[in-house]
């Protein structure tokens, strides 16, 4: 949660916002280069500061059918245009018993390539871009256990990384950082 209130406390970085066209000019939503771009945004005061807002790590419950169908997710979003950055949702298959993640984001990314989730620099996994449509763009697949491990451990924040196309139609890496630290007692719920 304090690596969350840090994030939202540096996000204060010059951006003209023009609905998902901001993507690409960002390439890295992290507290380093949040940090970096808040100073310079401050220092220039010339455009506008955009701000995003997270969610935090929390359990849904629903009823879909006779059994509870619960998630556990994190969001982040951007304010000014409320697009979704990243929100991650895990979910329990009933019948295999894994652990399934459903990441939505934000139109414009690259979908022949994969969405990467890292924690820390030893533990990653990508997920492949299933489909988009007005909502945004949806990537899903089974977590792998040394992910889960990772996550629960909260020793470094979640990355969520994908590629975005520039006015210029180049490949940029956008990373949004998601803070881990009230994922463990939430995964426990889930599970």
């Amino acid at each position: 949660m304090r690596k969350a209130a840090l994030l939202c406390s540096v996000l204060a970085f010059a951006l003209t916002l023009d609905g998902c066209d901001f993507l690409s000019k960002i390439q890295d939503v992290s507290n380093a280069k949040l940090q970096q771009l808040s100073k310079g945004a401050k220092a220039s005061g010339t455009a506008r500061p955009a701000q995003v807002s997270l969610s935090g790590w929390r359990l849904d419950c629903g009823s879909q059918s006779a059994a509870l169908n619960c998630r556990e997710f994190d969001r982040m979003t951007e304010l000014t245009s409320n697009t979704v950055l990243a929100e991650l949702s895990l979910s329990i298959d009933p019948k295999s018993k894994r652990t399934i993640m459903l990441a939505q984001l934000p139109l414009g990314i690259v979908v022949s390539d994969q969405v990467m989730l890292r924690v820390g620099n030893r533990v990653s996994q990508t997920f492949p871009v299933l489909t988009c449509n007005r909502v945004g763009c949806f990537a899903r697949d089974v977590v792998h256990d040394d992910l889960i491990d990772a996550m629960k451990s909260a020793k470094a924040p979640l990355r969520v990384l994908y590629n975005v196309l520039d006015s210029r139609l180049n490949k940029r890496t956008f990373t949004v950082t998601l803070g881990l630290g009230g994922f463990a007692p939430v995964y426990a719920k889930l599970k």
